[in-house]
């Protein structure tokens, strides 16, 4: 069987925030080309040791210690793969929205 080769120029990358829903204020800026894996790691990566110390680990634990999810948008996305780019935007957003 053959392995299928993705060519980086077809990648879809996302920059997202983090809100929190006590407060509908944004927390976090980041990017990843897969949503679903990077929000699972910010809300289980927090409980482990290495990570405890991270502020946006901190503030996810809180949120969800109070019984809630922490809100995921997307607020802009890049294709094809352009890493100058993507890095670019994601400090805008941040920039913009923090």
């Amino acid at each position: 069987m053959a392995t299928e080769i993705v060519s980086r120029d077809l990648i879809m990358y996302y920059i997202y925030a983090l809100i929190d829903p006590r407060t509908e204020t944004v927390y976090y800026i980041g990017q990843t080309i897969n949503l679903t894996a990077r929000v699972y790691t910010h809300k289980s990566c927090g409980r482990k040791a290495h990570y405890k110390s991270y502020p946006v680990y901190q503030h996810t634990n809180e949120i969800l210690k109070a019984g809630l999810q922490p809100i995921v948008v997307t607020v802009d996305s890049v294709e094809p793969y352009h890493r100058e780019i993507v890095l670019r935007l994601e400090e805008c957003w941040r920039i913009e929205m923090l």
